[in-house]
């Protein structure tokens, strides 16, 4: 009896010694920690890309890992877009889009921008959007541009240092014979600067030949058909690959199957995604931990450090990764790998799998052993075998006790035989009261229950089980989580007789992950779905269009009015609103659809299974009501209404959930531009023809760069002297298939439009040229350009003239005169007026064109010191018949006289007009009767060959104005 005593003593020693250091690691990794101290900050998060590309949800996750778990900033996310939209006029959309967006909201804390597109657009526009706001930058592939930016205030970050040549040396070691390398690319701005740094890597593998398959010169069919003509020696590099020559776009995951299906060999990348779905490796760049690195870095600014004390993070922290199915698809040499390159998906051997408990075996093994030799020594001193047992059972308590983890021993029938502290503690009874209990004792029937049944498969199997239980007491009070480890007891003959089990309390960790899952899906102010969430829902909603034949809607809710309560009461008022309208949007729509905040007061929503939109209308109207009724927060009753933008799924051209997103964006703000409170419906057509206006736009700026558009002069004359006294500069359009086409074709659509700065800025530019070849050909002419009231009141104006005029020094500045519109000057004659004064300054000249055509006072007109002003042609061509007209322009000679200022007649057609204009005391003049706009390399020619006409010389200017030009 003493000797079977003994033998189930050291069974139990030598399991409890054997899960010992499972115990303790296991209660290491599920310590948690965290600090307070960012909460009530917030974080603009601006992305390059969409919700959907591959990247950005672990960019999103690293960032918050970077920061404490109970108390990070409130971040809210902006998408670019810009991988799949790359033309400027979509990118002036967004820009505006945000613009708007911020100054509806409470400024930022600080600024992330994600990949180098956001990174320009924030540099771009900080002086006016983001002034004395600290901007952390991730992702920037150009390590110039981010070093010179870490000069700026406020600006630091981390680059992504892509690892080209360390890939290529991969390919390489592991295709030795390889004589080509395939580079897959397209025309996206990161990706055409990815490959100018390849080919300017070039040189250090001269014997490798770079073959460069450029998705910007073909199409996704031409890349396929040529994939399979590759030699099985080479390899292919894949820098990106989203859009083909005639733009058909591809997600990563679509472009990546449509290559993997033809390609013949190992296919390399520098980024983590594709990892896992076909693509070997490569030194790639985690975005986790560029996202945990930006992440930091916020942390100490918003602690209160400099940027400009934080260095940039030049390298990444880019590591050698290889998918050991793809190794052994192609029969690749892993001794070729570094040392450090991690394998994933590696099919591990029996040894690989089980090696902790294999290590244990081994352990109990060499444990057992020693107990043998020491039980021998015990035979020869029986005399000490009860103190010894003793001891060693107080030793093995006091241990046990004294862990964190539960440890506790059953019986073949389920029964405690043994509960350390920990189990004591969570059972709330002495060790006498557990001993003899089975868990239905302690526990809910449930989890006694799936207990009871983890327990049998253990005892029944003879197996290891790792599982996690949530357990919950008898009374159903406490519920709490534990990583469990059971293992089988087992006697000298095998044969399992007990069971021991280690259970960690797990419950913070698990809360943690939760809330961390929670926090990458959910807006954590009014728990709805972010944006992020509610793409993904949105996507499976079009999905479900076409599987079931159904319709849905999106309707994008923005409030009106919430800035002002904001300002008004703070915050914290603002907040309670903002949950009160959540519930509101959340309770009228049914369980299927789904209501999100996308951040500030914008609100979304997705409709499934409706019939028609006239069901997506009426909810519109009903929320309109409900946020138009008053909502009494904080003792105060607070007023606000809604803009509300619709659209429908499906139409007649296919769309992802970003377009559909952006189509109900516009149509919420067409319904805020027509006076809020009111909802408007996005139509394509109309989206059709902003599309169509946008390419003509589009077409007009290449036009202006590639050279296209030319400059023609018309001269200006004294009728009575036949003096020519300047001329004036016209644009024309040399359109390639169309010829030369007059302003009136183009320069409408750009009346209002940034674009007119741009060609405003051009037509000085071009005419100061001019002037200064025909000055230095001792040709001294005045020459008058057509400047619009955008480009006049743009704030960089007078800077920019300045600039222009000191490329000329020996030009004098009064040569060049300036012509604006008198219905721009009086829009705002306080600006225009204190403008002028500043050109003037710099010896420049004003006339004020198609006078007569604009409502004008004269208190106005008088303050603008303008030299000339230029009748309107519809008053000259008729005064020869019409006697209103021509006392008309009697009355504009006498108002230019009493402001002492010069009068051009435009649009003289004919030698009679001339005469007529000369016998009312209009001496200045333009028009076909003098010459029609001419190439500058006429104006010489037709210098020599100008002749006053008799007519003119023989009429008679009337004596009161005689001195007078007009």
């Amino acid at each position: 009896m003493h000797r079977v005593v003994s033998r189930r003593w050291m069974d139990l020693f030598v399991s409890v010694i054997a899960v010992f250091s499972v115990v303790v690691s296991t209660l290491l990794s599920a310590n948690t920690s965290g600090t307070t101290q960012f909460k009530d900050q917030r974080i603009l998060l601006i992305y390059s890309y969409h919700p959907t590309f591959p990247t950005a949800r672990r960019v999103y996750e690293g960032v918050l890992a970077g920061f404490p778990k109970d108390n990070h900033p409130r971040i809210d996310i902006e998408f670019m877009d810009s991988k799949r939209h790359v033309d400027d006029e979509y990118q002036k959309l967004f820009l505006a889009s945000l613009t708007y967006k911020l100054s509806q909201r409470a400024p930022y804390d600080l600024v992330m921008a994600v990949d180098d597109n956001a990174f320009n657009l924030v540099r771009s526009v900080k002086d006016e959007l983001f002034a004395d706001v600290p901007i952390v930058f991730l992702g920037v592939n150009n390590r110039k541009s981010a070093l010179m930016a870490n000069n700026e205030p406020n600006v630091t970050g981390v680059v992504e240092a892509a690892s080209i040549a360390g890939t290529i040396h991969l390919a390489g070691a592991l295709q030795p014979e390889m004589e080509h390398l395939h580079v897959i690319v397209d025309g996206t701005p990161s990706g055409q600067a990815d490959l100018q740094t390849l080919l300017e890597l070039a040189s250090q593998f001269p014997d490798k030949t770079i073959n460069v398959l450029s998705l910007a010169e073909m199409s996704w069919a031409e890349l396929s058909n040529a994939l399979p003509y590759i030699n099985t020696q080479d390899a292919i590099l894949l820098l990106s690959a989203y859009r083909d020559n005639t733009q058909k776009q591809l997600s990563f995951d679509d472009a990546l199957k449509l290559i993997l299906a033809k390609a013949p060999v190992p296919i390399f990348h520098l980024w983590e995604h594709g990892l896992g779905d076909g693509i070997l490796g490569g030194l790639i760049i985690s975005h986790f931990e560029q996202g945990k690195k930006a992440a930091q870095a916020a942390r100490y600014i918003l602690s209160g450090t400099s940027p400009a004390t934080i260095p940039v993070v030049t390298e990444s922290p880019n590591i050698t990764v290889v998918d050991d199915r793809a190794m052994q698809r192609f029969g690749l040499n892993y001794a070729a790998l570094p040392e450090s390159a991690q394998i994933r998906f590696k099919r591990s051997s029996l040894f690989e799998r089980y090696a902790v408990e294999l290590s244990i075996v081994g352990l109990i093994f060499l444990l057992m052993a020693i107990l043998i030799a020491y039980l021998i020594r015990q035979n020869q001193l029986r005399a000490k075998l009860t103190r010894t047992l003793a001891e060693q059972e107080h030793t093995l308590r006091s241990i046990l006790d004294n862990l964190d983890a539960c440890v506790y021993l059953k019986d073949m029938n389920g029964h405690y035989v043994f509960a350390n502290a920990a189990v004591r503690e969570v059972f709330q009874v002495p060790l006498e009261h557990v001993v003899g209990c089975d868990d239905y004792a302690f526990f809910s029937p449930l989890t006694a229950k799936e207990i009871t049944q983890n327990d049998k498969t253990v005892l029944e199997s003879g197996q290891t089980l790792r599982v996690e239980e949530v357990n919950t007491s008898k009374d159903g009070g406490l519920t709490r989580t534990y990583r469990t480890t059971k293992l089988p007891l087992k006697n000298e003959q095998g044969h399992v007789f007990a069971l021991c089990g280690i259970s960690v309390d797990v419950t913070e960790q698990k809360q943690y992950e939760e809330q961390l899952k929670f926090m990458a899906h959910y807006d954590q102010l009014t728990k709805l779905p972010n944006r992020l969430l509610f793409s993904d829902r949105l996507q499976q909603a079009i999905l479900q269009c076409h599987r079931n034949n159904e319709v849905l809607a999106v309707i994008y809710i923005d409030l009106d009015g919430f800035k002002d309560i904001n300002d008004r009461y703070g915050h914290e008022t603002g907040d309670l609103l903002l949950k009160e309208i959540a519930l509101t949007g959340h309770h009228i729509l049914r369980e299927q659809d789904t209501f999100a905040r996308l951040g500030g007061d914008e609100f979304v929503a997705v409709l499934v299974d409706i019939q028609e939109q006239a069901r997506a209308i009426e909810i519109a109207k009903r929320l309109i009501k409900l946020m138009a009724t008053p909502f009494y927060i904080s003792e105060k009753l607070l007023k606000i209404s809604a803009s509300i933008g619709i659209t429908i799924y499906p139409q007649e051209e296919p769309l992802d959930a970003d377009q559909l997103l952006r189509q109900a964006d516009q149509a919420m703000y067409a319904a805020k531009t027509k006076g809020k409170n009111r909802y408007h419906c996005f139509d394509s057509q109309i989206e059709k023809h902003i599309i169509q206006r946008e390419q003509r736009l589009d077409r007009i700026q290449k036009a202006i760069r590639a050279g296209e558009l030319v400059l023609y002069y018309q001269p200006k004359v004294n009728m009575a002297t036949g003096e020519v006294i300047g001329l004036e500069a016209l644009v024309r359009w040399l359109h390639p298939e169309h010829g030369l086409l007059p302003p009136g074709d183009f320069l409408p659509l750009i009346e209002g439009h940034s674009l007119s700065i741009e060609l405003g800025d051009w037509v000085i530019a071009q005419a100061l040229e001019q002037l200064d070849h025909w000055y230095k050909q001792g040709l001294e002419l005045s020459v008058s350009v057509n400047v619009s009231n955008m480009q006049l009141e743009h704030g960089r104006f007078v800077e920019k003239l300045r600039t222009q005029l000191g490329y000329y020094t020996n030009l004098p500045n009064n040569l060049l005169q300036l012509e604006i519109l008198e219905t721009g000057a009086l829009e705002n004659t306080s600006f225009v007026s204190a403008t002028m004064n500043e050109c003037q300054q710099m010896g420049l000249e004003f006339a004020l064109d198609d006078f007569g055509t604009a409502y004008s006072s004269l208190s106005h007109l008088k303050k603008l010191p303008a030299a000339y002003l230029k009748i309107d042609r519809g008053f000259v061509k008729d005064i020869l018949v019409d006697a209103d007209d021509r006392a008309i322009l009697d009355g504009v000679i006498s108002l230019a006289n009493a402001f002492q200022m010069k009068l051009i007649a435009e649009g003289i057609e004919s030698v009679e007009h001339g005469t007529a204009l000369l016998e009312l005391g209009c001496q200045l003049a333009q028009g076909y009767a003098i010459a029609r706009p001419m190439p500058a390399a006429d104006i010489a020619e037709w210098l020599r060959m100008w002749k006053q006409p008799a007519a003119w010389r023989q009429a008679t200017v009337s004596t009161a104005k005689e001195d007078h030009i007009v």
